[in-house]
């Protein structure tokens, strides 16, 4: 598993690019943020949080940062939302086309990545849809579910882990890239599982300085610039870790 990390590092080396967006992103969305609502300059929560990152990173996967209930969204934040969901699908069809392209072995330039941004931003801010739909059925089932509820998450994470990566690898249609992504996952559970865990284990250990510093003025515009690269470096592993899947599962020559 670690063979992933050390080949995400070398071409996050190599390619800045990859993880310069990701940090551009964060602080589009800090600004935007700070543009809706008021936006602490000092983070008064402290957690520990595992999160294994697919596509690109967000500071909240890192930080315990405040979060609204939905059915108390106004007009702004429910804007705001729209907002982070609509940019993160646009952006995520260039970042995960260029990433896939470095990976097997072609060229890419600005040009293909926006032309990656628009020709995947319908299916993929509908694929982010759906997840914030399932995710918000599940929570809202978690009194009725009771320990299920737990069990519930762990079988959705893994199981849609790969989806948006087996739609723009593969350019497929939405249903598509959901059987693609389950029936890769199910393939390699062990192998996946594994991943994850080790990934995880990884955010959480970072998790606690990243948290520490969020503590202090402006500390966690600092932490998007460290959690930009490192959670690219996880992300891009996860994205190597897909295209060695299915490069077996195809017959291709496997990564080297």
């Amino acid at each position: 598993m670690v063979v992933y990390l050390s080949r995400a590092r070398d071409l996050i080396t190599h390619q800045r690019w990859i993880w310069l967006a990701a940090v551009a992103v964060m602080l589009v969305e800090f600004s935007l943020a700070a543009f809706f609502s008021s936006v602490a300059l000092v983070q008064a929560d402290f957690a520990i949080k595992f999160v294994v990152p697919a596509g690109i990173p967000d500071e909240s996967d890192i930080l315990e940062l405040p979060q609204l209930p939905l059915g108390e969204l106004d007009s702004p934040g429910l804007m705001l939302m729209l907002l982070y969901m609509a940019l993160r699908a646009f952006l995520t069809g260039g970042w995960y086309g260029g990433i896939f392209r470095l990976l097997r072995g072609e060229t890419r330039d600005p040009a293909s990545f926006w032309d990656d941004c628009r020709h995947y931003f319908g299916r993929l801010f509908m694929v982010g849809l759906l997840l914030l739909i399932l995710g918000l059925v599940v929570v809202g089932l978690s009194a009725m579910l009771g320990p299920l509820f737990i069990i519930a998450w762990l079988l959705i994470i893994p199981l849609t882990f790969f989806w948006m990566m087996a739609l723009v690898r593969e350019d497929l249609g939405v249903g598509t890239a959901f059987q693609r992504g389950w029936e890769t996952a199910l393939g390699s559970l062990g192998e996946l599982v594994g991943f994850m865990l080790l990934v995880a284990a990884c955010t959480a250990l970072l998790s606690i300085p990243l948290n520490l510093l969020a503590r202090f003025p402006l500390g966690y515009l600092a932490d998007i610039v460290i959690w930009g690269y490192a959670g690219s470096v996880f992300a891009v592993s996860a994205c190597v870790f897909y295209q060695q899947l299915r490069e077996k599962a195809e017959g291709s020559p496997p990564l080297t």
